[in-house]
């Protein structure tokens, strides 16, 4: 499995045990891609307000998305040819 997809799952499965659940999609601003070799880096900024946390029974907002998300997500080629999620890391700093 993709580390990023573990990360994912377990990120799904401890809302789901806290009786919440994950809503909304990231709406992409800009997007860059610099390769290297194996290994791709993608500097994302997103619109994430439209995502966040709502409580299952409630259906109450828990959380909410940014306005401008930085991400850096990493991405390494595997034998089979396919690029692949190795990581994903947020900047503090909007972009």
């Amino acid at each position: 499995m993709e580390p990023a997809l573990g990360t994912y799952l377990t990120t799904i499965a401890d809302l789901d045990g806290k009786g919440q659940e994950h809503r909304g999609h990231a709406n992409p601003i800009s997007q860059t891609v610099q390769r290297s070799g194996q290994t791709a880096l993608v500097d994302s900024c997103a619109n994430t307000l439209d995502s966040g946390s709502w409580d299952k029974k409630t259906g109450e907002r828990l959380t909410q998305g940014s306005a401008r998300d930085n991400l850096l997500i990493t991405l390494k080629i595997a034998p089979d040819g396919v690029w692949k999620v190795a990581g994903t890391s947020y900047r503090d700093t909007p972009c």
